[in-house]
């Protein structure tokens, strides 16, 4: 067999993440809110004998990945997804939620709604989905990172005005990189429902998951899941202040 093809063969192999017979699903790399959609990812995928493995990437990366089939679906993203991504399924149960709000170094910046940041110089994360479409709707343009990181560094240096960002998440970062004078402008923009995604290939799953997940909402065990998860890094938090 002539090196090229065989190199060829071996490059595709290698392009589909396999973690023995667990699922994998992919998500947004240092997305906290994340944690508490993995926790109950996990759980339910145990109640119908199935282990999963999370792993993160950039958010488009991420994406791409799940669609494309390289791992079996999307940890949690915004509804109707597939829309654009059409190769996955969404489980119509809602998981979690993401709150948005405007982060900024800057002072005395009038924000009360998405229209009101049309005067403003804004960066963007690639693949924070509900963002992306709040500005397009709106004709807003946005500078485009790859990471939380990225974004919450340049409005530091004071690169850009406002950045509109997951709570939980941003506060996170802006701790890790001690980005103390980046800090919420406004009320809170957007809440926004999260939901687990299939891929195709998996659509044999779908009415197990939904089932298992509609059980849990119904019975409010998604809901202590996020309750417990928030008590946990309050307590880091108060830990780390002492």
């Amino acid at each position: 067999m002539p090196k090229r093809i065989f190199f060829a063969i071996i490059l595709m192999a290698t392009s589909f993440v396999s973690t023995g017979n667990n699922l994998v699903f992919s998500t947004g790399v240092d997305t906290l809110e994340q944690e508490v959609s993995g926790k109950v990812i996990h759980e339910a995928y145990q109640q119908i004998a199935l282990k999963v493995d999370i792993l993160s990437y950039p958010n488009m990366r991420s994406l791409m990945k799940s669609n494309n089939g390289e791992v079996d679906g999307e940890l949690a993203r915004i509804s109707h997804i597939n829309q654009r991504f059409k190769n996955l399924l969404q489980v119509p149960v809602v998981i979690n939620h993401i709150d948005g709000y405007a982060f900024s170094a800057k002072d005395n910046l009038q924000v009360s709604d998405w229209e009101s940041l049309r005067e403003y110089e804004l960066v963007c994360v690639r693949g924070l989905l509900f963002v992306e479409q709040n500005l397009s709707q709106r004709n807003i343009p946005c500078y485009q990172v790859s990471t939380y990181s990225q974004a919450i560094n340049l409005l530091k240096i004071g690169r850009f005005d406002i950045a509109v960002l997951p709570e939980i998440t941003a506060i996170s970062i802006i701790k890790k990189n001690n980005a103390k004078n980046v800090y919420i402008q406004g009320n809170r923009l957007i809440r926004v429902d999260l939901f687990h995604y299939l891929h195709k290939k998996n659509i044999h799953i779908l009415p197990k998951i939904t089932a298992v997940l509609q059980k849990m909402k119904t019975r409010g065990r998604i809901e202590e899941i996020r309750t417990e998860y928030t008590l946990q890094q309050s307590s880091k938090a108060a830990s780390v202040e002492n």
